[in-house]
């Protein structure tokens, strides 16, 4: 009695599983379904369009006359009319038996063109002598594709979080023939320069945000405007040059350079001396003497020694009054500029002379270290005080004694 319990539970058990399995490769044959199934013999070819429910990869391979489409993998069958709709191309067509591919009878040997597009697979049966191009797509298909792709990538763009923006700081230097705008990039990041206008757009590739706001009202009149945007792949800086400006860019390793030059230069002094009047010859100068009165010498030497006292004294220049910033005193005045980037400043000066400034700590600047004499040329950095703007200008006389303030 036991056993024959036993066996009748092994029976169901089997039967169970065999249900399950059965169940398993209803569950896998139903993964593709071949829905529809058209043929078309357009001008000189004949066409296969295949659509299933699900993208399928289809294989297609010529033995003589016999054309074998393989799913790779099971397809339910679906409608197979393909010798009445192209029967100068289709003999006859029959399906394999597990549901895996097609076999067709042609009505002679082609060349094969196999095109898949999503759910779709197109089978081109080209004559032997075709040249050129396959035939393309048709214009729906390729619509529905286009779409399809634009609608991957705002998915993909909206899935991906954008990049965090790094600042990029815009240096100012005044230099006595230009003002210079500098941005520091790393090598090899991509730049560009083109006209908008009256103002030049330069364009920074990368997840780049230009901080342009630090030097406004630093730049005039080199620059009637400055604007900074963010763009999708980059950022940009808008820079309109000031009247009788023009502005160049360079890009070097370290970043790029926005130079602003004056269009017309400076008049400079002629080096051709003033025309010199010749002496009179000694014969006249002695007759004149001897024709001259006393009383007109004595009135002629007091009229002639006011107008020499006159020219001798040249006019004195007015000097330029220090700011209410840094002053450094030198007997002549030097080359120099100045740089600031991340709230740090930095003077740099072309002279001999020792460089210091005795109105620092009064005026609550903090100098960092002592300043630098690289030959010729000492620097000096500190930090710019908040809120506050910096500039360089020069104090005093060009060729006299005088000074830089800041």
């Amino acid at each position: 009695m036991a056993a024959g319990l036993a066996t009748g539970l092994r029976r169901r058990a089997a039967l169970a599983a065999l249900g399950l399995g059965l169940c398993l490769e209803a569950g896998s044959a139903e993964a593709a379904r071949l829905l529809a199934m058209k043929g078309s013999q357009p001008d000189r070819y004949g066409r296969i369009a295949l659509t299933f429910d699900a993208p399928v990869s289809v294989k297609a391979k010529l033995l003589g006359t016999v054309l074998v489409l393989s799913y790779g993998e099971r397809v339910q069958a679906g409608s197979e009319r393909l010798a009445a709709e192209m029967p100068a191309f289709v003999a006859t067509v029959r399906r394999d038996p597990d549901g895996s591919g097609l076999r067709l009878a042609l009505q002679k040997p082609y060349r094969l063109n196999v095109q898949e597009a999503g759910e779709q697979v197109f089978v081109d049966l080209l004559p032997e002598g075709w040249s050129g191009l396959p035939p393309p797509l048709p214009p729906d298909v390729v619509a529905d594709l286009a779409k399809r792709v634009q609608r991957a990538e705002a998915a993909l763009k909206a899935a991906t979080p954008a990049p965090v923006r790094k600042a990029l700081a815009v240096e100012v230097a005044h230099l006595p023939n230009l003002t210079r705008l500098a941005i520091r990039l790393p090598p090899g990041n991509a730049t560009s320069a083109e006209p908008a206008g009256a103002a030049t757009r330069i364009r920074v590739a990368g997840p780049w945000r230009i901080e342009a706001a630090e030097i406004r009202g630093r730049t005039k009149p080199a620059v009637a405007s400055v604007a900074a945007e963010e763009e999708e792949g980059g950022a940009s800086l808008l820079v309109t040059p000031g009247d009788g400006y023009l502005l160049t860019t360079e890009r070097d390793d370290d970043g790029l350079t926005i130079d602003l030059i004056p269009r017309t230069p400076a008049p400079r002094p002629s080096a051709t001396p003033p025309p010199v009047a010749e002496p009179a010859p000694a014969g006249e100068k002695a007759a004149e003497a001897r024709t001259a009165t006393p009383e007109a010498v004595r009135a002629e030497s007091r009229t002639e020694a006011p107008a020499q006292e006159k020219r001798a004294v040249p006019p004195a220049p007015e000097p330029r009054a220090p700011g209410n910033g840094l002053v450094f005193t030198f007997r002549q005045t030097p080359p120099a500029a100045l740089f600031e980037r991340a709230g740090i400043a930095t003077l740099v000066f072309e002279t001999d002379e020792p460089v210091a400034s005795a109105d620092a700590e009064r005026l609550g600047v903090k100098l960092l270290g002592e300043p630098k004499r690289t030959g010729g040329v000492v620097s000096l950095s500190f930090a710019v005080p908040a809120g506050r703007l910096i500039d360089l200008l020069p104090v005093g006389p060009a060729r006299g004694p005088g000074g830089g303030s800041s």
